[in-house]
This record gives C-alpha cells, structure tokens and sequence, in this order.
C-alpha cells in the first residue's frame, strides 16, 4: 500500500453543511489523482449523505468516465437498483474521514461481490487505530496515515 499525502483540509459534518470545503477538498483530491488515473473508467464507491455529496463533486470532476456506488446502510431501501460499473474500471473508494473503519469495510465486502479490488482509498484523515478489511493499492489522505494499523485483517 502507498501513501499520497494530501493537505489535511477539515470538512464540516454532515459534509452538506459547508458545501465549499467540500468542494475544496474534492479539487485537491482531482488534482492528485487526475495524473495518475488519466482517462480511465472510474467507479467510485461511497456510501452515506456525505460520501454521495463527495462521491458526486468528484465525478463532476473527472468527467464521463465515472459512475457511483452508492452502498446502502443497513435498512437503507431508497433508489434500490443494484451497482452500475465498469469492469475495466479503476475502483475508489471515497469517504470524508476514517473513525473505526466500518463504513469503509462494509463498501468493500459489497466490492468483493462483484471481484473489484480497491485500488484507492481516499479520506481526509484516518483516526486512531482505524483497521481496515482490505488493503489498497493507494491511501490518500492527510499525515494522519500512521494511525492506520499495521495490521490489515483478514
């Protein structure tokens, strides 16, 4: 796994509260990923209200060539339709920020459904001892990917 380090940049919460930072952050997110996923299919996997705002921002920005997933919380039944993918496509999951790990391990056993590997995990910030379920090609996020647990579950 590779650490991009971006700036750490503190988003309201819910992320809707203050829709500039959101859009701040989602700038400098495009700015270091545009060069490195050039045109390639994107799919952006999320789940929430803040991770379907940031999930939106960012597929504004990287164009046509992206699609969401939006992976429902438990209970969660609107606009159930199923994923819409790219097979070829680069898988990203996207979230504000990382506490225990459980938002982003439950987007990746959904994944793991349709064999998608995560090729990167994007956060503001990771908070102490955050385990993840999976490890990624690529963490970006802020100085705070030390707090990550060495340990990656299996």
């Amino acid at each position: 796994m590779k650490h991009i380090e971006i700036p750490t940049i503190q988003l309201s919460y819910p992320v809707g509260k203050d829709i500039i930072k959101a859009m701040n952050y989602v700038e400098t997110v495009h700015k270091v990923l545009k060069p490195l996923i050039g045109d390639s299919n994107v799919n952006l996997w999320v789940r929430g209200s803040s991770g379907a705002i940031l999930g939106a921002l960012l597929a504004a920005r990287i164009g046509s060539k992206a699609k969401i997933n939006h992976v429902k919380k438990e209970g969660e039944r609107s606009h159930q339709g199923g994923y819409s993918f790219n097979v070829d496509g680069i898988n990203i999951i996207l979230d504000d920020f990382i506490a225990s790990g459980e938002t982003v391990n439950k987007i990746y056993e959904e994944m793991q459904k349709r064999a998608a590997n995560v090729d990167y995990l994007i956060v503001t910030s990771l908070y102490y001892n955050t385990r993840l379920n999976f490890e990624p090609t690529y963490i970006v996020c802020d100085n705070s990917f030390e707090c990550l647990s060495q340990e990656i579950a299996a």
